[in-house]
């Protein structure tokens, strides 16, 4: 009975091994498949094509998977400006496993600088962004004529960095200006369809428009030139030549500013003539043109690492917020005119059921933007 039960215990023995060898080679191909994961990176100071007028003392790098101990000691970090190497520290990784900081050992020169970064020498884990370094270095000769101390010829004294033009509020409170006559042309137009019909027979309306393209595009015009200044380095007069806004709005927020510039100067053939937002000959491109122009609000952040739907949710809250900015502004200027029809006390009703939904939809877009936002 014996020699009967031995050879199916040692199968069974064999049979137990091999699975926990197939089981150990499974999972160490699962961690070395894990680990070969390419990273990438979402963020970095300095930023991406950002001109910097202060010279960095760090290099600061945001990867999205989190860094093991084997790619903590395999990082490396190059830094190159003006054909010149610069010499960095030790890159030393965050508590997050994400953030690694590469100090500056040196001073880099002026000019277009290259950061280069790579993990475990993987091709799928490499990258290389820049940013332009705008610095005026003054030297100075040190020498000491009472003691025979070695002097240091070249000493670096001070560095003083180029003036930024202060405009940060200037941009703000035109941006908030924007917004608001942008609404009012692109939401009044829309309500004007959906909601009060014979609005565009109304003197009222008609002037209410004109004037509002009038103030979006003149504000829109010194946003433009604001941010041509601020990225260019320019004075802001000297960015307010259009043709200057070519050379430093070249990133992608740029290209958005521009192009919702002539969008919103297209509108002029609406905005001066409402009723072509009601024939039905050009109704539909009318409608469509406008929800274009209010789509790229949605677009502004447009170049940076974002889900996709960040920008359909984005786009949508535009569509929100416009309409009810635009309809409430119409709405407020008709009324504070005098005493209206039957169609205005129609349309007011209207918008009283209709604000509530436009609330709702812009809060919860919003909202998800934010979150999305912020997860990115």
């Amino acid at each position: 009975m014996r020699a009967l039960r031995f050879p199916r215990r040692r199968r069974a023995v064999i049979a137990l091994c091999c699975a926990a060898l197939a089981w150990c080679a499974g999972t160490s191909d699962t961690v070395q498949a894990a680990s070969n994961i390419p990273n990438e990176l979402i963020s970095s100071n300095p930023q991406p094509n950002a001109t910097v007028t202060v010279v960095p003392t760090q290099l600061q790098l945001v990867f999205r998977n989190k860094l093991d101990a084997d790619d903590a000691a395999s990082l490396g970090v190059l830094l190159r400006c003006s054909g010149t190497t610069v010499s960095l520290g030790s890159p030393v990784v965050a508590v997050d496993a994400q953030t690694v900081s590469a100090p500056l050992a040196s001073i880099p020169p002026a000019g277009q600088c290259t950061v280069t970064w790579v993990i475990n020498r993987d091709i799928g884990s490499l990258g290389t962004f820049n940013f332009t370094l705008l610095i005026t270095t003054q030297t100075t000769l040190a020498a000491n004529l009472d003691t025979t101390d070695t002097t240091v010829v070249g000493e670096i004294i001070s560095v003083t960095a180029a003036p930024e033009p202060r405009l940060g509020l200037l941009l703000g409170l035109l941006r908030i200006l924007e917004y608001l006559f942008v609404a009012c042309v692109i939401g009044g137009l829309l309500y004007i369809v959906i909601g009060w019909p014979e609005g565009f027979e109304y003197d009222t309306t008609q002037r209410f428009l004109r004037l509002s393209w009038f103030a979006a595009l003149g504000s829109l015009f010194l946003v433009v030139a604001v941010n041509s200044a601020r990225a260019s380095g320019d004075s802001f007069v000297a960015s307010l030549n259009p043709f200057t806004w070519f050379g430093g709005l070249n990133s992608a927020g740029g290209i958005v500013l521009l192009l919702r510039f002539v969008l919103v100067a297209g509108t002029a053939a609406v905005a001066f003539a409402p009723r072509r937002i009601l024939q039905p000959e050009t109704q539909v491109p009318a409608i469509l043109y406008l929800l274009a122009v209010a789509a790229t609000y949605g677009l502004t952040r447009v170049g940076q690492n974002l889900p996709v739907f960040t920008y359909i949710i984005g786009i949508f809250h535009a569509w929100g917020i416009v309409l009810w900015l635009g309809a409430l502004a119409l709405l407020v200027r008709a009324t504070l005119a005098g005493p209206g029809e039957q169609d205005l006390v129609d349309a007011v009703r209207y918008f009283v059921r209709l604000s509530p939904l436009l609330m709702l939809v812009t809060i919860v877009t919003g909202l998800v933007q934010v979150y999305l936002t912020d997860g990115a």
